[in-house]
């Protein structure tokens, strides 16, 4: 006796120092035990009362019928397990718990013994662990996103360099650079095609606060309708088929920074609406997700359409032109600040030696002259791939202006400024001869190139006209 009393009193020592609740209940379903920590952990007294109080009402039907079990087989449904349950405290609160049942006694003093752990710090921690899980891979997929891009800018932002010239043109463009850079207000960059719009808007970004944040483009041209909200706003895995994994749509990619919208005149009519509200909300939802997300993006656009006639049209909502065309800008095309391109080219033969790892070309006044008289309808673009192409055919000797552009001075490529006064036979006039002689130094073969005669028959004007090469200009 006297040791069934020194048990039951080391029973009673060890069931109020350990943190777990241990509760006892009897054939009826009511409670005949419990140590402090139950009590603490339900916030009620418990003894006496239906084991259901420890369980939101949703469970009271499965605890009956797993009581009935016990009473007719002597064991726990869950004997021998660790299960996750709901618990429910005197206020109502649903908690997380975790039990073991083990059954002690035989016949009618069968008892359930039930060992309760408060689970909920744990479940908070897992809840945070599994959120910043989330949250590592959106990142990770964000600058894997990231990463594209600027490995797509890095190959892009050579193709024209930094924006070069000191032309009137170009310096009032500039003037509206730096204005417009510091504020957040929305951009459209106008110009035709290979005029340098990117630069612009990389120009833009780099001026403004968000320069520590990224700076991403989408060509819209190049998205396909299907595709357009995907590539904007991203999609959950399982959206749609092919949805293998979630996706980071643009907006979020540049979120904190600029995106840049290239070619935005050709967003479908039906898309559009899609994007304005995205702009004037700075909200939207990936596919397959009922989640808005905000985000915080300035937008740059640029177009070498005239959207205010394609709102006239019907082709451009009028609601998203404005608010693209808060601050607008006109890129200038080359062949209005014509005074820029020796420098252009100086850059891109450098650039074209190094890239193509060749000795760069000899170049002189005449080949800058004969480039200044072009009117260069692809603009800095066309201007850098024929010297590209005028650098390799010198193979190291002069700059091969002739055969990288064969039409470069000719009648066929006097694009943008008047062609040559001819007299009345069609053949050039002196002025013109003359000038053409002083733009090459005096050499024939060019100038007659640029003229587009032939050599025999320049000598024979020249001498028609008692003009000699040294006496021109």
């Amino acid at each position: 006796m006297q040791q069934l009393e020194r048990q039951a009193k080391s029973f009673a020592h060890f069931a109020e120092i350990v943190p777990d609740a241990i509760v006892f209940g009897d054939l009826r379903g009511r409670i005949i035990y419990c140590n402090s920590a139950a009590e603490q952990m339900f916030g009620r007294t418990l003894v006496g009362s239906s084991l259901t109080v420890l369980m939101p009402e949703r469970f009271h039907s499965a605890h009956d019928t797993g009581m009935h079990r016990f009473v007719s087989t002597g064991e726990p449904t869950l004997m021998g397990k660790i299960v996750e349950l709901v618990g429910s405290r005197a206020s109502g609160e649903e908690f997380p718990i975790e039990v073991s049942f083990s059954a002690e006694g035989a016949g009618e003093e069968l008892t359930l013994v039930a060992l309760i752990r408060d689970i909920s710090a744990r479940k908070k921690i897992e809840v945070e662990l599994v959120r910043r899980a989330e949250e590592i891979e959106r990142l990770k997929r964000a600058l894997e996103v990231e990463r594209d891009h600027l490995r797509e800018e890095v190959r892009e932002i050579g193709e024209f360099g930094e924006i070069i010239g000191s032309s009137a043109a170009l310096h009032t463009a500039l003037e509206m650079v730096n204005a417009v850079a510091r504020t957040d207000a929305s951009v459209l960059i106008h110009g035709e095609s290979g005029v340098g719009k990117e630069l612009f808007a990389r120009a833009l970004h780099e001026r403004s606060a968000r320069a520590g944040r990224p700076l991403v483009k989408v060509n819209c041209a190049t998205v396909p309708k299907e595709l357009f909200e995907s590539e904007f706003f991203g999609h959950v895995k399982g959206a749609f088929t092919g949805a293998h994994k979630h996706r980071e749509g643009r907006f979020s990619t540049a979120d904190g920074g600029t995106l840049f919208l290239d070619e935005v005149g050709e967003i479908p009519l039906d898309l559009q609406s899609k994007l304005l509200r995205v702009l004037q909300e700075q909200e939207f939802e990936r596919v397959g997700d009922d989640r808005t997300h905000k985000v915080d993006v300035r937008v740059v656009a640029a177009t070498n359409r005239d959207l205010a006639e394609e709102v006239e049209r019907g082709a451009f909502r009028q609601d998203l032109y404005y608010r693209l065309s808060v601050f607008p800008i006109v890129v200038p095309p080359l062949r209005e600040r014509l005074e820029d391109v020796p420098e252009l080219a100086r850059s891109f033969i450098v650039r074209s030696a190094s890239k193509l790892k060749i000795k760069p070309p000899r170049v002189g006044r005449h080949h800058y002259a004969r480039l200044q008289a072009y009117g260069w309808p692809g603009n800095v673009r066309e201007l850098k791939n024929v010297i590209e192409r005028a650098s390799i055919l010198a193979c190291g000797g002069e700059l091969r202006l002739d055969l990288a552009l064969p039409a470069l001075g000719s009648e066929a490529g006097d694009v943008g400024r008047p062609a040559s006064p001819r007299a009345g036979s069609g053949d050039p006039t002196r002025e013109a001869i003359e000038a053409t002689l002083a733009r090459h130094e005096g050499v024939v073969a060019r100038a007659a190139s640029e003229l587009g005669i032939s050599r025999q028959k320049l000598y024979r004007l020249m001498s028609k006209l008692g003009i000699t090469p040294g006496s021109a200009g």
